[in-house]
């Protein structure tokens, strides 16, 4: 915050310390007043201060509107098609689609929207939504083509709601904002109950639509600040062992994509995690990520324990134009380890052999830190020995 103040009232940091008999000799009220934060403010406010703007890779999803009658949702799908101005994409929600624009084509897919809602029902005395109206919105800095733009929203709905009739059109009259805005009918065309959108289906949106835009080469994301079940998990970890959460992530996405999202290299698995504290993401590239996605049951929110390993040399042919081997390019693949955490169980606990008459006492080995709560390791030895019982009753 800059303050304006007149030269003569300008107070100066006290440079006089009243040791030298020769300097003049200043107050405790002048000295106070030198240090004071309106005096930093008059010297300092204005100062330009350099900040870093680190452009974001978050896809959005955004229900902007509804349609409660046959007018609302012809209003709707004017708006979005500029009254007919704009090329749309409608599908009829039993296979059919067709992409066109102008005014006859407006009414026509109005009537698809339109027709087979009960336009009497209410709640609370107010007419439901029979239409939702929404915007799929990728980050500009990703460079999201209007086609994949438009693809990735359709492959999404029709995969996901394959009996919902909806129509998107592509908007970029907006230069820092391309979007998609989307009109989906609630009624499902084959059973007839209608699509809810509670917080967690809504969460579907987001995620299909950036998981098809990842799958295309973008680098984009669609990370949840607030997990309320994540944090009880975290929470209760930490609470159990603090250190058993050290060096520990949460799994932001997962797959195959191109390499370093780059378009026309060659698909390759990746994962990409986040700290708990910072929330900072990273993301790993490796051939042979693929085998942990199943084996450690990966999902998103899952944590995780990260560590990279030796990497293996790899010598690759290169050839004359005759056909012959000229030699041998090397490169270093990757090799990770990832072990998710919540899946440390009994597997994980063996007992040492004791010789009958001996007397020594039976000890734990596990993988578990040496300062894992009594609790815990008395519900894995009760849980193994019942399976050590179990297996003996069978045999």
């Amino acid at each position: 915050m800059g303050v304006y103040v007149e030269q003569e009232y300008r107070i100066k940091r006290a440079k006089g310390t009243g040791r030298d008999p020769k300097s003049p000799k200043l107050s405790g009220r002048h000295i106070h007043a030198s240090k004071s934060a309106f005096n930093h403010k008059v010297r300092h406010g204005a100062d330009k201060k350099a900040y870093t703007w680190t452009p974001t890779k978050e896809v959005t999803f955004k229900i902007t509107g509804s349609g409660k009658t046959a007018a609302g949702i012809k209003n709707g799908i004017d708006y979005i098609t500029r009254n007919g101005e704009l090329e749309a994409y409608c599908y009829d929600g039993k296979g059919s689609e067709q992409t066109g624009k102008g005014e006859d084509f407006n009414r026509e897919f109005t009537s698809t929207l339109s027709k087979g809602n009960d336009y009497s029902r209410t709640y609370r005395g107010e007419n439901i939504d029979h239409v939702k109206n929404m915007v799929f919105s990728p980050p500009p800095e990703a460079g999201v083509s209007r086609e994949d733009a438009l693809k990735a929203t359709v492959e999404f709905l029709k995969e996901t709601y394959p009996n919902h009739a909806f129509v998107a059109v592509y908007h970029d009259d907006k230069e820092d904002h391309p979007h998609v805005h989307v009109n989906i009918k609630l009624r499902d065309e084959e059973t007839g109950r209608r699509l809810r959108l509670t917080k967690s289906e809504t969460r579907k949106f987001r995620n299909g639509f950036h998981r098809k835009l990842k799958g295309m080469g973008y680098d984009v994301t669609a990370t949840w600040k607030k997990d309320p079940e994540r944090k009880r998990e975290i929470e209760r970890l930490q609470a159990e062992n603090p250190k058993r959460l050290r060096n520990v992530y949460k799994v932001v996405d997962f797959g195959e994509t191109s390499y370093q999202n780059k378009a026309g290299e060659k698909r390759t698995p990746f994962l990409t995690y986040e700290t708990l504290k910072g929330g900072k993401q990273v993301t790993i590239w490796g051939k042979d990520l693929k085998n942990h996605f199943e084996s450690e049951k990966l999902q998103p929110g899952t944590l995780i324990k990260v560590k990279k390993l030796a990497p293996t040399l790899v010598r690759s042919p290169m050839f004359n134009d005759d056909g012959t081997v000229a030699g041998y390019r090397e490169t270093h693949r990757n090799n990770w380890q990832i072990e998710n955490i919540a899946l440390s169980g009994t597997e994980n606990v063996r007992f040492m052999s004791v010789k009958p008459g001996s007397r020594k006492r039976a000890t734990l080995k596990s993988s578990y830190p040496e300062n894992m709560s009594k609790v815990t390791i008395s519900g894995l030895l009760l849980n193994t020995g019942l399976q050590r019982i179990q297996k003996n009753i069978k045999n």
